[in-house]
């Protein structure tokens, strides 16, 4: 009897898991590159971007297949201990390196997105033309500053769940603009120039064979820092409870859920943002809807605000402590939290310098995920994948462990033991010239991969380069 009870009662735990962790995977992935999606189709054309974010998408639940294999194997509480345990200590400082990097241009974004809906919401609502460096630096010394002192982020990030709120507000409201106006094929006449915004949406780029070919290579680096769950997957897959197999199972159900969802979202939002806007389509969709002037439009804009503001000192956070420790110094000292608040100056001074000298948000988190990423989104991952089988081969003891689990939910567990024995009986010169074969496949693989990718970096680096200095220019 109990055993009854006890198997649906463990479905319904899992199943609570399983939407539980997917809820917060997707969280993970949508925020504010929602914004600029709209932007990217425009430029693009929506079947080179419908193509570059199934690309993008599916390379990701690849490695992230491995990624939460490994991560269960090797017992891994974060990414960079993943990649110690799993490759090297070395090339895991070097991936802590580019995570800084990386994440130094989304919070240079959220300066940029948050001080933006503020100007707007200033000029449409209040009527005053706010000066829009004075609001940068008003906005980093006066409000995001004095968060980022704070010792505790507890209160912050419940603060932050609002966050979801304002994105499915968001993707509603897209959803309810396009249809209203899809009549008339006109979103708005401008309150200050007069002039229709109509509704246009190119399938191809307007340019030659080979720079659409550019522009799509230049996104992919992009792209991925909108499904990134690297951070996440090894700290989600030991906190959940259960066995090993079942937390594997859940994780990997969850990623290809969140994925999928996510890539439906950001396609869906991103093709009807670009239809509304046409020509007129901006890399920060909040700010394309500014010169209609609409009152909802300009709430949402400044909620929006307040959910990058918060996320600022959350993004933050995980970087100064990694910045306190590769300094060699304790992160939880009064030591530490005095070196965290030089980190935070220097960090915020760079940001608002970033963010006043030019607002180009998609150019910004491009360049730098594409001189950062080769490391956090392509080498580490595609590496890991390669050395997957000697990994699992190393943690014998976890694999015991998950095979024993697998054992006890099957009822054919005995037959399985002798055919594995009668498996074992091969002669070890053909086992260990299988194994070569295969390791040096998967190796070159994996450097041919590396290689393409490193190739969309470089591209990634180029274009995005000169759209920043192009930026900086005007």
């Amino acid at each position: 009897m109990k055993v009854k009870f006890d198997q649906p009662l463990q479905l319904d735990m899992d199943k609570k898991q399983t939407a539980q962790t997917t809820v917060t995977l997707l969280s993970q992935m949508l925020g504010a590159c929602l914004l600029s999606c709209s932007f990217i189709i425009a430029k693009l054309g929506w079947v080179l971007a419908v193509f570059a974010f199934t690309f993008s998408v599916g390379y990701d639940l690849f490695v992230y297949n491995y990624l939460v294999k490994t991560s269960c194997y090797t017992q891994a509480q974060s990414y960079r201990q993943l990649t110690e345990r799993a490759l090297s200590k070395k090339l895991s400082v070097v991936l802590e390196i580019s995570i800084i990097i990386s994440y130094f241009s989304y919070l240079t974004a959220y300066i940029i997105i948050s001080s933006s809906s503020i100007t707007i919401f200033i000029k449409n609502v209040v009527g005053y033309d706010a000066n829009k460096y004075i609001v940068k630096a008003i906005l980093s010394t006066c409000i995001i500053f004095p968060l980022c002192l704070l010792k505790s982020l507890k209160q912050l990030s419940k603060i932050a769940a609002i966050a979801g709120i304002a994105i499915f507000t968001f993707s509603i409201s897209i959803f309810v603009y396009f249809f209203i106006h899809i009549g008339s094929k006109t979103l708005c006449v401008t309150k200050d120039t007069q002039q229709p915004i109509t509704y246009g949406l190119q399938a191809v780029p307007s340019v030659s064979p080979f720079m659409a070919f550019l522009y799509f290579i230049m996104y992919i680096p992009l792209l991925q820092g909108n499904f990134t769950l690297h951070n996440i997957i090894p700290p989600m897959v030991q906190e959940l409870t259960g066995t090993p197999i079942m937390r594997q199972k859940i994780v990997s159900v969850s990623v290809v859920i969140s994925a999928l969802l996510a890539v439906l979202l950001y396609i869906t939002i991103g093709i009807l943002g670009a239809s509304m806007f046409g020509k007129d389509i901006k890399d920060n969709i909040l700010t394309a809807f500014a010169p209609c002037k609409w009152l909802w439009v300009d709430i949402l804009s400044l909620i929006y605000a307040f959910v990058t503001i918060i996320a600022y000192p959350l993004v933050l956070y995980p970087i100064k402590v990694s910045i306190t420790c590769l300094c060699k110094k304790d992160p939880y000292t009064q030591n530490g939290y005095r070196f965290q608040v030089l980190i935070t100056a220097i960090c915020l001074i760079l940001n608002c310098a970033l963010a006043m000298a030019f607002e180009a948000i998609v150019a910004i988190c491009g360049l730098f995920s594409s001189l950062a990423g080769i490391v956090s989104y392509f080498i580490i991952p595609i590496w890991i994948v390669v050395k997957y089988p000697k990994i699992k081969q190393d943690n014998e003891l976890i694999n015991t462990t998950i095979a024993d689990s697998v054992k006890s939910s099957t009822e054919s567990s005995v037959y399985s033991e002798k055919l594995e024995v009668s498996t074992v009986q091969v002669d070890e010169r053909v086992q260990e010239k299988v194994e070569v074969v295969i390791s040096n496949g998967r190796k070159t693989g994996g450097i041919v991969a590396i290689i393409f990718f490193a190739f969309t970096c470089g591209v990634g680096v180029y274009m995005n380069g000169a759209d920043v200095i192009k930026a900086f220019a005007t």
